[in-house]
């Protein structure tokens, strides 16, 4: 599915993709097998009339098309994306589908021919929702002012490497490395039963992946990111929404022009999260199973996370996932400011560098 707005000069290649996928043998997918839902929402180019051409000229795979004008208070991408998943939801829930998937991306993006078939290997291997690697058009990066290009890179690089720890100190079974650190619209999949117990896209009117991604961690969902399900999006600096990709690329020039450092998380901030909330998975999950545990344990490990031993105490019964007491943590400790307090941010180049190191280490150690 794919909400659309005044993306005329992208969604042709968008099309060209969605409609020709291949298996990981190199063979055309049954077109039969998947539709695709297009909403149209507020447009003031010929989006959907581009989107009725193909309708035209392409019988399978199915093209459904709504054009919709939404009120300004809902003209915004959380509404419309919420509304084409809900529709998705509905007839896969129609036809008694409760693993069948809602996969989506975005007008101004290129999947990758095997999107598809890599995105229901993930999801045949257990994965509840996966999300794809998302990569900026090679051409399009090559483009860009050269120190917007090098802040994007550094970013992407960083975060690639702060996956990777996490993949050694806080291991998951259904999300194994390799694994990126990507969950954003461009490429994003649910089956229709996490979706449910997800409650939906939450009501927001952008961030909509971010939350819907919460949410789904709330409900401990089986996440997969795999660098196996890859789309390729533009560099453009205006985008549909105050956030996002486009967002953060015009905040990066700006950067550059005026010579602004970088700051991120530390390795050592970044090593005390992974660890420390791994081991509070292993508390929650010996307090669920109704067992008693180390109580000096946990004084040391709300310590660190900069809570009181008596709430995280009954956090630890009451909540009934782990994604929900993570989350409730993470709140209480922007309320409090305490973790902040205690790790600095440093340079992305030092952040980089010590990773790096640590990295080298471990993976030697496995």
């Amino acid at each position: 599915m794919i909400p659309v707005r005044d993306e005329a000069d992208n969604l042709n290649a968008t099309l060209a993709a969605v409609t020709r996928q291949f298996d990981l043998a190199g063979i055309r997918i049954d077109p039969r097998r998947y539709e695709i839902l297009i909403l149209a929402n507020n447009c003031l180019d010929n989006s959907a009339e581009i989107v009725r051409r193909w309708q035209l000229k392409q019988a399978l795979p199915p093209i459904h098309l709504a054009e919709i004008e939404f009120s300004p208070t809902e003209a915004n991408c959380g509404h419309a994306r919420r509304m084409v998943m809900e529709a998705a939801f509905l007839r896969l829930k129609k036809l008694g589908k409760k693993r069948g998937v809602i996969a989506s991306t975005d007008g101004d993006t290129r999947v990758a021919p095997d999107w598809i078939a890599a995105t229901l290997l993930e999801i045949n291997l257990g994965a509840d929702a996966v999300s794809g690697r998302i990569m900026i058009e090679p051409k399009e990066l090559a483009a860009l002012d050269g120190k917007t290009r090098r802040y994007h890179l550094l970013d992407v690089y960083y975060r690639y490497l702060a996956a990777e720890l996490e993949s050694y100190l806080a291991p998951l079974v259904f999300d194994p490395r390799p694994r990126h650190h990507q969950h954003f619209n461009a490429s994003f999949a649910v089956t229709v039963e996490a979706y449910k117990l997800a409650g939906g896209v939450p009501k927001v009117t952008h961030l909509e992946d971010f939350a819907f991604y919460n949410s789904l961690q709330r409900v401990d969902a089986r996440f997969r990111h795999s660098p196996q399900v890859r789309v390729f999006t533009s560099a453009r600096q205006h985008g549909r929404t105050a956030c996002g990709l486009s967002t953060q690329l015009a905040e990066w020039t700006t950067m550059g022009e005026c010579s602004e450092p970088y700051f991120v998380e530390s390795l050592n901030e970044l090593e005390t999260r992974f660890v420390t909330f791994h081991e509070l998975r292993q508390y929650w999950q010996t307090a669920t199973a109704g067992k008693s545990f180390v109580k000096d344990n946990l004084q040391y490990l709300a310590e660190i996370l900069g809570v009181h031993e008596s709430w995280l105490r009954t956090e630890l019964h009451l909540s009934e996932t782990f994604g929900r007491l993570r989350q409730n943590i993470e709140q209480k400790q922007r309320e409090n400011g305490l973790w902040r307090v205690r790790h600095s941010l440093v340079p992305i180049k030092k952040a980089i560098a010590d990773l790096r190191l640590r990295l080298e280490n471990l993976r030697r150690s496995a």
